[in-house]
Parts: structure tokens; C-alpha cells; sequence
């Protein structure tokens, strides 16, 4: 890994975070286990509040995991860097779309304030 990759905060979607902490999902949940483990060895993921919030209503809901359980889960990942969502992130990501003709899917990988190109985003889409 070269320094710059190093320095490049990642944000980790709520799919990769679902896969995983579920092993039913077979491969899926080996590689989003492998890519968890190493971007938190490296210290280089990020989560949002958003992500937190769909995370738990995926894990309580559709998995059918405990409520404390969950918020156990929620108070580990938030020792991460977390994010808010506001309407400052989402103009800024869609100004950011819009200037390199690029679609905007409601991702906002990076904080707000952040110089741009800092962040990346992983989704757990097919």
C-alpha cells in the first residue's frame, strides 16, 4: 500500500456492515469480514449517522437480532469516525456530482468541511 491510499478515509455502507455480521450471506460476508478487518487495522474507516441508523433497523428488523444487542453493536462502531448527514454534506455531494458528471446516489463520502477526494465509498451492491 502506497502512502497516499494510507491517508484515504473509506466509508463503509450499510451492506458491507450487514454482510458483515451475517454469516448466512456465505461469500459475501467472507469478503465484507476481510475488507471490515482491514480497514480497521488500518484506521481508515468511517461510518455516518445515517449508516448507524440503517444498520439497526436492518439487524433489529430483517435479522431479527435483539435490540440490545444491536445497540451493543452501534456503541462499538461509533468509537469509529462517524459523520453527520446534514444539508451541508448532501449540497456538497451533489455539488461535487454535478461537477464531475457524475450520479448522485445519496452517498456522501466525506465529511462536511472536508477538502474533496479524501474519502471513498463501499457498497455491498450487486
Amino acid at each position: 500500500m502506497n502512502s497516499t491510499s494510507a491517508s484515504v478515509l473509506v466509508l463503509v455502507d450499510t451492506n458491507i456492515l450487514v454482510y458483515n455480521f451475517d454469516p448466512s450471506q456465505g461469500e459475501k460476508h467472507i469478503l465484507a469480514a476481510r475488507i471490515c478487518r482491514e480497514l480497521l487495522a488500518q484506521d481508515r474507516i468511517c461510518l455516518s449517522t445515517q449508516i448507524l441508523q440503517e444498520l439497526y433497523v436492518t439487524l433489529t428488523r430483517k435479522a431479527g437480532i435483539p435490540v440490545e444487542i444491536a445497540l451493543s453493536v452501534l456503541d462499538d462502531l461509533s468509537q469509529w469516525l462517524v459523520f453527520s448527514v446534514d444539508y451541508r454534506a448532501i449540497r456538497d455531494a451533489v455539488v461535487i456530482a454535478r461537477g464531475c458528471r457524475l450520479s448522485f446516489l445519496g452517498r456522501t463520502p466525506r465529511r462536511s468541511g472536508e477538502p474533496a477526494g479524501r474519502g471513498r465509498t463501499l457498497d455491498g451492491g450487486s
